[in-house]
């Protein structure tokens, strides 16, 4: 008991034993805090990966820097340099200066003008979609509010081109200048987004030949993707003087001006405030709305008739030749109620429908009887009965 009482009395002790006479004073770390033996080797593995990481930057910031070069590229080799009215002045002459005639001489004259500022003023472009619709004319408008136009004038009458000849290479030249100035105007004026290119008509010798007014009528919408990739890629080089053939080049300036190639009339509106140009597809005659009438024409004067060829009359037919009959006329005919076959039926109606009304009797050979053979007679058959009276179907 006594013991027992003396170890509850006692309190536990913290302190850390005494160290035996053989411990060291300084003890060695445990073994999970000792350095791997290829740690070195991993540690010159990351190193590398990180300089690999870092060129694959570098080199895509260089790639994205070049991109964007490139992205900044001018449109076209010649910038104007004034903005408004000198802007659109610079590309007149820029182009305008570009096409020229076999001889050297400019082509034609580029002449800018604004719709409004015209008399009266021209509001509206109506595109006749009678191509679609060949019965009836159905318009399509479209504002030249932010419109511009380009006359191109060749210095003859009525702006025609007065050297050389008229021909399909040379209005596909004049086709490609009008479509270069539409794409310089969509690219560099601000506001813009219509152009229309009035074409110079062909020259001829009688005023009453000369051909329809043409113009080329250009939308933004439609031609933006030509604005958005460098100029040398769609009309590349130096126009040829005079003429553009349809191989190589031309191909695609028809592809681009032909769909945009109208015949035009100039109308005033039902005001008279302001004008609208009326275009009909090029290569198309002008239909008539449905219920109106052709124009009348004037009447021909008749040409006068010559001494020697007088006017000839309608030649007549010859008469037709009848053969003579077989035999004489029947004679001494007389009623169907003197036939004996007859007797008692009345006037109904014969068994055959091709019954003789009226039969000869028999009569004493003589003169005046023809003996005709039988073969001189032809056979002809006896149709059956008709439907019965009173009936129907």
């Amino acid at each position: 008991m006594a013991e027992d009482l003396n170890r509850k009395e006692s309190t536990p002790s913290f302190a850390a034993p005494a160290p035996q006479a053989d411990d060291p004073l300084v003890r060695r770390p445990p073994a999970q805090w000792e350095s791997a033996p290829h740690a070195g080797r991993f540690l010159i593995a990351y190193a590398a990966l990180g300089l690999v990481l870092s060129i694959t930057v570098i080199a895509l910031a260089v790639g994205l820097t070049r991109g964007s070069d490139s992205s900044t590229a001018p449109w076209s080799s010649w910038t104007p340099t004034a903005s408004g009215t000198q802007e659109v002045n610079q590309i007149v002459e820029h182009v305008g200066t570009r096409y020229r005639l076999p001889s050297g001489r400019q082509m034609v004259a580029v002449i800018p003008r604004s719709p409004g500022a015209e008399n009266p003023p021209i509001s509206t472009v109506a595109v006749d979609k009678q191509a679609l619709f060949p019965k009836e004319q159905q318009y399509s408008p479209y504002p030249l509010d932010h419109g511009l136009m380009y006359i191109l004038c060749g210095g003859g009458t009525r702006c025609a081109i007065s050297e050389g000849r008229p021909s399909t290479d040379r209005a596909r030249l004049l086709r490609r200048e009008a479509l270069e100035l539409a794409l310089y105007t969509f690219h560099y004026v601000k506001g813009v987004d219509s152009v229309v290119a009035f074409m110079p008509p062909a020259s001829t010798a009688k005023p009453s030949q000369a051909a329809p007014s043409t113009a080329l009528f250009f939308r933004k919408s439609q031609y933006s993707p030509f604005t958005k990739v460098p100029l040398a890629q769609t009309l590349p080089g130096q126009p040829p003087p005079g003429e553009l053939p349809q191989q190589g080049q031309g191909q695609l300036v028809d592809q681009l001006t032909l769909p945009s190639l109208f015949s035009y009339q100039l109308q005033r509106s039902s005001d008279g405030s302001s004008g609208i140009l009326i275009f009909s597809p090029a290569g198309c005659p002008p239909r008539l709305r449905r219920g109106s009438r052709a124009r009348p024409r004037p009447p021909r004067a008749a040409p006068p008739l010559s001494a020697a060829h007088p006017r000839r009359r309608p030649r007549r037919r010859p008469p037709a030749l009848v053969p003579a009959a077989v035999h004489a006329p029947v004679r001494r005919l007389c009623p169907d109620q003197d036939d004996p076959a007859e007797a008692g039926r009345g006037d109904r109606r014969p068994d055959h429908a091709r019954a003789l009304p009226h039969l000869a009797v028999p009569a004493p050979a003589g003169a005046h009887v023809p003996d005709v053979p039988d073969d001189a007679v032809c056979d002809e058959p006896i149709r059956g009965r008709g439907a019965r009276r009173g009936g129907g179907v």
